[in-house]
């Protein structure tokens, strides 16, 4: 056999059995770290880079009619519109990637228990969970967040929900979970549900970006139920801390439309 042959030959069985014994019907250690790399520096990389684009390509691509008030997102659901979309938009390829990762990469299997450590009350906690590869977390709310931005308000509230079961030991995933439940749930105009989050996460101390978004969505719950001088304060909070420079801009519009609109000229 030609010495090329040779090398490639080995190659592809180096593959093959590394393959074999990274099979998610395993759960060693060796497999959850070849599971979690693979996840996030792969997968959902790619996933979130197409999640970035199709964000940065709604706001450059979107008109906004200054002669009304403006909503708050370019892709919100038209307040009272019971129109049935069809599911899917410019974040299908989100959805496809992430869909893959827990598809591929998600390891339910449980470990060999390890006798010396059953006294160990984290230890037990951790063997009881439904989900073992440390990453695919975040897989789940990435699909959830690109289903809100097609307007597939339901299937975003199923992942989300979803996410919280699997993920019931994890505070921050159950946080990230509900804040974007609140945002779904506002624009499918189910206000008693989104009241019932917003009040459960005001009672919880959030991290850094997270509150932020809290606030920004607790805005939008506000806004669509009419409450407009209640929202000013968390709208100006929100201009002050947004990240993205247009979205900043059309809100702090929004801001002097509101004030005009109470007559605070």
């Amino acid at each position: 056999m030609h010495r090329r042959n040779i090398y490639l030959f080995i190659a592809v069985a180096f593959l093959l059995i590394a393959a074999v014994s990274c099979s998610t019907k395993r759960n060693t250690a060796s497999v959850r770290a070849y599971h979690e790399l693979t996840t996030r520096y792969n997968v959902y990389f790619n996933a979130e880079m197409a999640y970035e684009e199709s964000l940065r390509a709604l706001y450059d691509n979107h008109q906004d009619d200054y002669s009304r008030l403006l909503p708050m997102y370019p892709n919100s659901s038209v307040p009272g519109d019971t129109v049935a979309k069809q599911p899917g938009g410019a974040f299908d390829r989100t959805i496809e990637k992430t869909t893959f990762a827990i598809q591929e990469h998600s390891i339910s299997a449980k470990p060999l228990r390890d006798p010396s450590r059953m006294q160990n009350d984290e230890y037990r906690r951790w063997l009881q969970q439904d989900e073992f590869n440390p990453f695919i977390d975040q897989a789940w709310l990435l699909m959830g967040k690109a289903h809100v931005q097609n307007g597939d308000y339901a299937q975003a509230v199923a992942v989300f929900n979803r996410a919280i079961r699997l993920f019931d030991h994890d505070m921050d995933v159950i946080s990230e979970a509900q804040v974007w439940l609140l945002r779904a749930y506002t624009e499918m105009e189910w206000f008693t549900d989104a009241e019932i989050v917003a009040s459960t996460l005001n009672t919880r101390q959030l991290k850094g970006n997270l509150h932020r978004l809290f606030n920004e969505f607790y805005t939008f719950y506000l806004f669509r139920r009419g409450g407009y001088h209640e929202a000013v304060p968390f709208l100006e909070q929100t201009v002050k801390e947004h990240k993205n420079s247009y979205q900043e801009q059309r809100l702090q519009f929004l801001l002097g439309q509101t004030y005009a609109l109470l007559g605070e000229t």
